[in-house]
């Protein structure tokens, strides 16, 4: 895989720099910009076209979903990884519908988020051990309820 071309997106300046430092020690990784808000995510994301986008979900001014959704509608190509700490089912299911391609815990660690961009550039979804438990008891839930599972409303993400 060649060089993959990035943006990072979280509201903490703290969690900025540590993923630019921790990414830019990956020989294929460029980091071309930072954004504090969804706003700006989707302004550099414009701006730049990059390859993918590490994203949080709740930051000022405009989210993760719907910067995600924002920047899948003018650059369907480009892939999005959300990294939270919110790692509900509903927060999870909002960001895939948007076309987040992978979803992480903040608990995780940068091997996971490097394994995890490359299995997103590689055409796959990824989502963590977390993120998929929480997926998969929202769909016991609803099977449990007589729910449809897939009834192509929106998910509402709940406040972390």
């Amino acid at each position: 895989m060649g060089n993959i071309k990035l943006l990072i997106v979280d509201d903490h300046p703290f969690i900025r720099d540590g993923l630019r430092s921790a990414l830019k020690r990956q020989a294929n990784l460029i980091v071309l910009g930072e954004a504090s808000n969804g706003s700006e995510a989707v302004k550099l994301a414009r701006d730049f076209a990059p390859d993918l986008v590490v994203m949080d979900i709740y930051m000022p001014i405009m989210n993760g979903h719907e910067a995600t959704r924002q920047i899948m509608r003018m650059l369907p190509d480009t892939k999005i990884i959300i990294l939270s700490g919110d790692i509900s089912g509903s927060c999870v299911e909002e960001a895939l519908q948007a076309g987040a391609r992978g979803y992480l815990s903040k608990s995780g660690n940068v091997e996971e988020l490097v394994y995890a961009i490359s299995q997103v550039m590689g055409g796959k979804l990824y989502l963590n051990r977390q993120a998929g438990v929480g997926i998969l008891e929202n769909y016991r839930r609803g099977l449990l309820h007589g729910e449809p599972v897939a009834d192509g409303k929106a998910v509402v993400c709940r406040a972390g």
